[in-house]
């Protein structure tokens, strides 16, 4: 980026301070993780989220998104005659540049923004400029920067590492390309007469920033039995208090009914939605698997899953003059029985379809940034979608 004009330097009582990190720092975090330090601060008195620091950058970028949102307008800004220059050598023409005053804790510093109107996942950018005028030393291990502040003692803003995990992902899947920033959130409006104290707590408190990771994970699940046989059961949240806890597990009860306990107790979906088609190769002839004897172990349990089938409505009798295709029974690894039919020529017969697998990286990166992971398992869903009348 194009070097600006650094504030002017000069000594007194925060520049006799040390400033370090300890093991300390690392807690909360998810570790261990290469996580861009991303911070929230004020501008102009009002929230701007998803504030990148860039050590690497010579001037603090706003992009126009957040300028507008801030409430200011072009006229306000001053040209740039020079574009910025990166690291790819591509220039970027910057709308014009504007000074607004910044809010970290106690310390307030008035910068030089550059506005660009160009995607990107943060809202803003604060570089070596800022970081020299703060006195601050920021560390992306410990996600935070730590500076002096007016009253002499060391302070820290933390910095949100699900932001930060979340604005790499949306650069991964090119969120933004020809559209206006994505990641805008509207700013919060902070007390203009707020004092320094508030203005701080406001940073660093755990609604807005450096939440430890352990707040952010869903909590430890706690099963609960609702009917007398122990066969139905609820999972909820153990942070619950015991009022809390009560009242849920009495409203659980209370509308049973309204959960379908097994796959069968579902009325299925409309085949005008979905419905399952054979894609079989016409060029295929049909075969006719030679019949196999089923123990009477086998047999017992292929009657009582066809009985649980015909109760469900998912099959029918049909009379066949020939054998079609052997059933299948594998014990589960909790002692009970699968019962399956094989086909194994008709899958020969079917092309299959490519779905190439994603990569761990990209499911895990996929997750940051929400506060629930939820689970659905539909291994016997397709009970519920109709077969194709033809097939």
């Amino acid at each position: 980026m194009v070097v600006q004009n650094s504030p002017k330097w000069k000594m007194d009582a925060r520049s006799t301070w040390d400033i370090t990190f300890t093991e300390q720092d690392l807690e909360g975090l998810s570790l261990p993780h290469n996580d861009a330090l991303v911070l929230s601060l004020p501008f102009q008195r009002k929230l701007v989220r998803r504030v990148l620091v860039d050590q690497g950058s010579s001037a603090e970028i706003l992009f126009y998104s957040v300028f507008k949102a801030l409430g200011l307008s072009k006229e306000q800004l001053t040209p740039v005659e020079a574009p910025l220059i990166g690291f790819t050598g591509i220039p970027v023409y910057p709308l014009g540049k504007i000074v607004l005053p910044v809010y970290a804790g106690s310390v307030k510093l008035d910068m030089e923004f550059i506005v660009l109107s160009s995607p990107s996942p943060y809202n803003a950018i604060l570089g070596r400029n800022w970081l020299h005028g703060m006195r601050a030393v920021a560390s992306t291990l410990h996600q935070c920067v730590r500076f002096i502040g007016e009253s002499g003692r060391q302070e820290t803003i933390k910095g949100d590492q699900v932001a930060s995990k979340k604005c790499f992902v949306n650069s991964v899947r090119g969120k933004g390309k020809g559209k206006e920033v994505q990641s805008i959130e509207v700013p919060e409006l902070l007390d203009e007469t707020a004092p320094e104290e508030e203005t701080r707590e406001a940073l660093q408190g755990p609604e807005e920033v450096g939440r430890p990771a352990s707040d952010r994970a869903v909590e430890d699940l706690v099963r609960i039995v609702v009917n007398e046989d122990g066969t139905r059961s609820f999972l909820i949240g153990s942070a619950l208090d015991e009022v809390e806890k009560t009242q849920m597990v009495e409203f659980l009860k209370e509308n049973m009914e309204v959960f379908a306990w097994t796959p069968y107790e579902m009325p299925g979906v409309s085949p005008d939605v979905i419905k399952h088609s054979l894609n079989v190769d016409p060029a295929r002839r049909p075969v006719v698997q030679k019949p196999r004897r089923s123990s009477a172990l086998h047999v017992d349990a292929i009657n009582e899953e066809v009985e649980r089938l015909l109760d469900a409505g998912a099959i029918r009798e049909v009379q066949y003059p020939t054998w079609l295709a052997n059933p299948v029974v594998v014990r589960k690894k909790n002692g009970k029985w699968r019962v399956c039919v094989d086909f194994t020529d008709l899958n020969d017969a079917c092309p299959k379809d490519c779905f190439p697998c994603p990569w761990i990286n990209q499911l895990v990166d996929a997750t940051a940034g929400y506060a629930r992971l939820s689970f659905m398992d539909a291994y016997r869903g397709y009970h519920q979608v109709a077969m194709d009348e033809e097939d």
